[in-house]
């Protein structure tokens, strides 16, 4: 299993992979980092297959949706979570 804290600071994210079928999930994922995401998931060999926001997040712009975008990656949250277009 591959599993990195991602972020300094107030605003985490990780990523979650796994070795032997190479899939991987990104968990509050921040916006302006989207590249930094994009390379760890190629270093490792990874396919991102979903995109997890834990909550809406006031305090930061989520990359949920660029990551489904360029990855055609899923984006989950809870289902009663305000979050319209998950």
């Amino acid at each position: 299993m591959i599993f990195r804290e991602l972020n300094r600071g107030k605003c985490k994210t990780y990523l979650v992979g796994c070795e032997n079928t190479r899939a991987a999930a990104l968990i509050d994922p921040i916006r302006e980092k989207t590249d930094r995401y994009l390379a760890l998931v190629t270093y490792h060999h990874l396919r991102l297959e979903a995109v997890v926001d834990t909550h809406t997040h006031a305090d930061h712009r989520t990359a949920c949706f660029e990551l489904k975008d360029l990855t055609g990656a899923k984006v989950v949250m809870h289902s009663k979570a305000p979050a319209p277009h998950v």
